[in-house]
């Protein structure tokens, strides 16, 4: 889907879009939508070797862990 996605926006404003929906499903409560929003962003930031991104994305995801009572995940997504 990501592939398909890119053709029509730049990364930049693909990534943004993800984090907006991100936190905006973390802001409703819907921390598994969340989560996988998150986890697209840090696939983007490993093709771009994007440090910074995937740093945010990690943060942002052992954040939804944390609220699905996932703990071991969100501790593995800290320590990213």
């Amino acid at each position: 889907m990501i592939i398909k996605v890119r053709k029509c926006f730049d990364t930049r404003v693909l990534r943004q879009l993800f984090f907006i929906s991100g936190f905006l499903s973390l802001y409703n409560e819907n921390y598994v939508k969340a989560l996988k929003y998150f986890k697209r962003i840090r696939d983007i930031g490993d093709e771009e070797s994007d440090k910074l991104t995937k740093m945010k994305a990690y943060e942002q995801m052992g954040l939804c862990y944390r609220n699905l009572k996932d703990y071991k995940n969100a501790i593995k997504c800290y320590k990213k």
